[in-house]
C-alpha cells in the first residue's frame, strides 16, 4: 500500500442562486416546486406570475436563468408560455411541469 495524504473534503462553495420565473396559478404548487429544488440542493431566487401580461412584464424587467411553467393555467397554457418566450427573442431555457399532461400532448 502506498502512503499518501488524507485530503479533507470541504463542502462545495455556494453556487449562485438559480433565478427562476415561475408561471403558476396555485401557491401550493409553487411551494412544492421550491421544496423539491431545495431538497436537491438548488438555491433559488424566483418570481411568480400567472397572466400573460405579468409574464411579459417580468421578462422585460428581469433576467432569468430559466422559465418554469405549469401546463394548465386559467386563461392560457404552458405551450402558450413557451410561444411567448420564443417571441420575446430571449434564449432562456424553458421547463414545462405538470402532473396532468398525457404522453401524446407531451410529445407534441
Amino acid at each position: 500500500m502506498k502512503a499518501g495524504t488524507l485530503e479533507v473534503l470541504r463542502e462545495p462553495a455556494l453556487a449562485a442562486k438559480l433565478r427562476l420565473l415561475i408561471v403558476e396559478h396555485t401557491q401550493e404548487d409553487v411551494e412544492l416546486v421550491l421544496l423539491a429544488l431545495k431538497e436537491s440542493g438548488v438555491q433559488v431566487d424566483h418570481a411568480v406570475v400567472q397572466s400573460r401580461d405579468e409574464f411579459r412584464q417580468a421578462l422585460q424587467s428581469g433576467k432569468y436563468d430559466a422559465v418554469l411553467s405549469d401546463y394548465r393555467l386559467p386563461s392560457w397554457n404552458g405551450l402558450d408560455v413557451l410561444q411567448e418566450l420564443r417571441q420575446s427573442g430571449l434564449n432562456t431555457p424553458f421547463l414545462l411541469v405538470t402532473g396532468t399532461l398525457g404522453e401524446e400532448a407531451a410529445v407534441e
